[in-house]
């Protein structure tokens, strides 16, 4: 059973696997397809704003969640940035690369509550899924359960 380890050949290449995958039920690499997420809650984190706490362990390699929010190109992004969002402190930007980043003030998941550290427990991934550009916030280290999860804003 190639798709509950690391010798997958579509987990190696951040592609998760199809609904034709050979394991079927058993299949493992496809966490963002059915939408698994870690049992959390959102708490106010003061002048941070509001934060993402894991409700379970987390282990190294869990996904957290996904990143939804809007395609924006710069042009946008600096368009909201100086128009729509400047009063508000609470706006949730994240850098794509290559011009684009994805805003989930309005249109987004819970994930955008998870807050930058210079000393993250999490990081973001490209995944491609049905062919399909998705971004994963994945453990890096182990998260106990009550832990904020924070990670290194707009690094992919």
């Amino acid at each position: 059973n190639f798709c509950n380890d690391q010798e997958c050949l579509n987990r190696g290449t951040y592609t998760e696997c199809g609904n034709d995958c050979p394991c079927g039920n058993l299949c493992m690499n496809q966490r963002i397809r059915k939408k698994e997420k870690v049992k959390h809650r959102i708490a106010y984190m003061g002048s941070k704003g509001w934060g993402f706490i894991t409700l379970e362990d987390i282990p190294v390699g869990g996904l957290v969640g996904e990143y939804i929010g809007e395609v924006l190109n710069d042009e946008e992004k600096k368009r909201r940035l100086k128009e729509d969002y400047i009063r508000n402190q609470n706006f949730y930007l994240l850098e794509l690369g290559g011009n684009l980043c994805l805003d989930a003030t309005r249109k987004g998941a819970v994930t955008r509550f998870i807050n930058h550290s210079c000393n993250p427990n999490a990081r973001t991934e490209k995944w491609r899924v049905d062919g399909n550009l998705r971004i994963a916030i994945i453990a890096i280290k182990k998260i106990p359960a009550g832990t904020e999860v924070q990670m290194l804003a707009g690094l992919l």
